[in-house]
């Protein structure tokens, strides 16, 4: 009789005990509702989502003030919302509002019940907003089901190479977080600290850990597999690599998968939802998770748009203590409306553009999304990192982090030439060297920064 190997014990014994009888949550519970719900058919998902819908709706009317003002403005009452048709003409809720209207989103029979998380502010303010114990666990549920697409199943031995807090923690939490990242067997290197003196340092730690998965951020991942390449070395067998918190792009996946020998499975979140959508084994769009959000893709009017690029807005079905309905939170994506292969009923995502900022505007019109520039610059091997700001509607300056040797007149005129062609001549560009580009709070590389509105 085989002996069982730890990730089979943490799945069946440790973690139920953890979680349900030690902590009191129901994060496995809600785990193995979503593993359920996956296999069930598109009609099957649209109506749980649909009964979870109702039943947030009534809670919000009944106890977040502003939705029961915002609803009251026009005309609108939960027993009002008999299709998804009329859920749409529900009023959009955005960052501005939830500064402006803090404690009037807090369900009132949630007051201090709830917990605080901020955003990294990748638009230069961070956000704070407050959820629920149930929101949390849920989260999590989700978390480990998209991840288990990938290969990483509750216990396995995983690397994540990840944003690290910036303040201070709590002596407390610490030990806390560092306790449940050794019975979960995750180990976490900090991708703010990586550079050109430690990156052999993660290298050799990846090696030593030896972990099945690994789960980072893709700049930082691009940057140690293009290290791993220059230097010829060998590096651990991995099962498979999650990214997320940045767009992977085909040629970036493609260089992962060949420097570390194995599959590369993309996901989607953001900080107010944690996962959104992720990659299955058909790697042919991410799978929305529809049975925990409500997902829409809108056009500059305010339409529901498929097939095209829309701006996101998204509903969590879950978050009593302050509800987030018909949020948008600034990025742009294409919902498909085709089934995957894999027998999923979860709905696809075929792909992440970005966020609204990220699209460059040109004077006579054009709309160029953030995609462009890094199709572009790969092809010249010279530049390592990059990031294009539009300071105004006909100024682009386009910072460049250089490999040895420095940037060949040729290619410089090669990007002034392509970038004008495609924006127009009456775009001034410039160049800027820099030692490093700037991260975000949360450690991420923008690559295509609009800063029309603000900056």
């Amino acid at each position: 009789m085989q002996t069982p190997n730890y990730g089979e014990m943490f799945r069946k014994y440790i973690y139920p005990l953890y979680e349900t009888t030690l902590r009191g949550r129901s994060t496995f519970k809600y785990y193995k509702e979503y593993e359920k719900n996956q296999w069930l058919s598109p009609d099957e998902i649209k109506h749980i989502q649909w009964v979870k819908l109702k039943k947030l709706l009534e809670h919000s009317y009944k106890n977040v003030e502003y939705y029961k003002q915002q609803w009251r403005n026009i005309g609108a009452t939960p027993k009002d919302i008999k299709t998804l048709d009329d859920y749409r003409r529900l009023p959009i809720l955005d960052k501005q509002m939830i500064r402006q209207h803090y404690d009037e989103l807090i369900a009132k029979n949630h007051h201090h019940s709830t917990r605080t998380k901020k955003t990294g502010g990748s638009t230069g303010v961070p956000l704070r907003f407050e959820f629920d114990d149930e929101s949390d666990q849920r989260r999590n549920a989700v978390m480990w089901r998209g991840y288990r697409w990938a290969g990483n199943k509750m216990g396995n031995k995983s690397l994540y190479i990840w944003g690290a807090p910036i303040d201070e923690e709590d002596k407390q939490k610490k030990f806390k977080d560092a306790c449940y990242n050794y019975i979960t067997r995750k180990k976490i290197l900090n991708s703010f600290a990586l550079s050109e003196n430690t990156i052999n340092e993660y290298v050799e730690q990846i090696n030593r850990y030896k972990p099945i998965n690994l789960v980072g951020y893709v700049a930082p991942l691009i940057i140690i597999g293009k290290y791993i390449q220059k230097e010829s070395l060998t590096v651990a067998n991995l099962s498979s690599i999650i990214t997320g918190a940045e767009i992977l792009h085909e040629f970036q996946r493609e260089l992962l998968e060949d420097v570390f020998n194995c599959p590369v499975y993309n996901t989607y979140g953001c900080r107010e939802f944690m996962l959104i959508a992720s990659e299955c084994g058909q790697s042919k769009g991410l799978h929305i998770n529809t049975d925990h959000l409500l997902v829409e893709t809108i056009d500059d009017n305010g339409n529901e748009i498929n097939n095209k690029p829309g701006k996101v807005i998204i509903t969590d079905l879950h978050n009593y203590g302050m509800p987030f309905i018909r949020y948008i939170n600034g990025d742009i994506a294409v919902l498909d409306e085709r089934i995957c292969d894999c027998g999923r009923g979860l709905p696809i995502m075929s792909s992440i553009q970005g966020r609204e900022l990220d699209i460059i505007r040109t004077p006579d019109g054009r709309i160029v999304p953030g995609e462009y520039f890094p199709h572009l610059i790969k092809e010249i091997s010279s530049i390592k990192e990059f990031q294009v700001v539009q300071y105004k509607l006909n100024k682009i300056k386009i910072y460049l982090v250089l490999q040895t040797g420095g940037l060949a007149v040729s290619d410089e005129r090669y990007l002034r030439n392509k970038i004008s062609n495609t924006l127009g001549d009456k775009v001034y560009i410039s160049f800027e060297y820099l030692d490093k580009i700037p991260r975000t709070n949360t450690g991420k590389l923008r690559v295509t920064m609009s800063c029309l509105s603000d900056c």
